[in-house]
């Protein structure tokens, strides 16, 4: 599961830099200067969405297990 979240997290820091590139181009800087780190941004965020999209989902906790983990805790509150 802690893969699972680095990978969205390194996909929306590649999307993160490609709309801030973007809006720098927008504001008038020349698009050539940014080839690199575009393409950079691109190959980082194609690969975290194949990563997440071959990656099975992170398995969901039903409230039984939930339930029977705070029960296996006993009264923690407790001194």
């Amino acid at each position: 599961m802690a893969d699972h979240e680095a990978t969205r997290n390194r996909a929306a820091d590649a999307e993160a830099r490609l709309r801030g590139l973007q809006v720098a181009v927008e504001a008038g800087v020349d698009p050539v200067a940014f080839v690199g780190a575009l393409n950079e941004a691109q190959a980082q965020r194609a690969a975290a969405r194949a990563e997440l999209e071959g990656a099975p989902a992170p398995a969901a906790v039903t409230d039984a297990e939930i339930h029977a983990m705070i029960d296996s805790l006993g009264d923690v509150g407790r001194s």
